[in-house]
């Protein structure tokens, strides 16, 4: 099994959900949504198909809204995630080096610019979205 992601989009450029719709009209099987708050999550529910899954890490999923509307969601915090300690980094590493999953590297930045994008992709510095 390979994990990793096979599409990114950049929010200050398209509206994703409505590219995603694009791309996928029958809707698709899993989101992980780390950016959208309470006001915007309900979304996500435009482009999974019925049984699909919502994974938020921002902890603002109603879980019975989404239930009515066939889709399973959930709520996970990093600090509770095992992976997210010592150890599970290490595990994660370990999936890195078997080839389990992938990480693509699109771009490298010398240290002290790494805050910023290349100029290929913009420029811009600040935290992802």
């Amino acid at each position: 099994m390979r994990l990793g992601a096979e599409e990114v989009y950049d929010s200050l450029d398209v509206d994703v959900i409505d590219a995603i719709r694009r791309k996928h009209p029958e809707g698709v099987d899993a989101v992980l949504d780390v950016v959208n708050g309470a006001d915007a999550i309900q979304r996500d529910a435009e482009i999974l198909k019925a049984g699909g899954r919502l994974v938020s890490t921002q902890c603002v999923t109603d879980m019975p809204w989404f239930a009515e509307q066939r889709i399973t969601a959930e709520n996970i915090a990093s600090d509770k995630n095992p992976l997210a300690s010592r150890q599970g980094l290490a595990e994660l590493a370990g999936f890195l080096a078997a080839g389990a999953i992938t990480a693509r590297t699109t771009t490298t930045e010398p240290l002290p610019k790494s805050g910023c994008a290349s100029p290929s992709q913009g420029g811009r510095c600040g935290r992802a979205r």
